[in-house]
């Protein structure tokens, strides 16, 4: 499960609002980024790979994720 919270923390981090990042992602538009972010709709691996090289945290995917230890 993404932790979204770092995922707009990633974001804001290197400089680009949810328009920008949307653009360089492909997209023409804020809203597929913008769902996404807010969960509304998932990453797909493809997408997230991008976002990870947009905001040069290839190293740090561990920590976009919530792990539950029961």
């Amino acid at each position: 499960m993404f932790d979204l919270r770092k995922v707009r923390g990633a974001r804001v981090e290197s400089g680009y609002n949810q328009e920008e990042m949307a653009k360089l992602m492909g997209w023409s538009a804020r809203a597929p980024y913008a769902k996404r972010e807010s969960g509304l709709v998932d990453f797909s691996v493809q997408e997230f790979a991008k976002f990870l090289e947009i905001t040069n945290k290839q190293e740090e995917v561990r920590n976009f994720f919530k792990f539950n230890v029961h």
